[in-house]
């Protein structure tokens, strides 16, 4: 999934995960085990794409 040519905030961790894959972005709450830029984006991608599918549209 691309980042919209747009750009907004959702742009966020395409463009991070682009920039510094391996750069630390969060930490889990519990366990504290980090979570790089690349994870996040690949974390977040399949429920962007849930999203779409059940009809979010931004602003909604």
């Amino acid at each position: 999934m691309r980042p919209a040519a747009s750009g907004c905030a959702a742009d966020t961790p395409y463009v991070k995960a682009g920039q510094a894959p391996h750069s630390l972005v969060a930490r889990r709450n519990g366990d504290e085990r980090p979570v790089t830029a690349g994870a996040f984006a690949a974390q977040v991608t399949p429920v962007a794409k849930a999203l779409i599918i059940a009809g979010i549209e931004p602003g909604g």
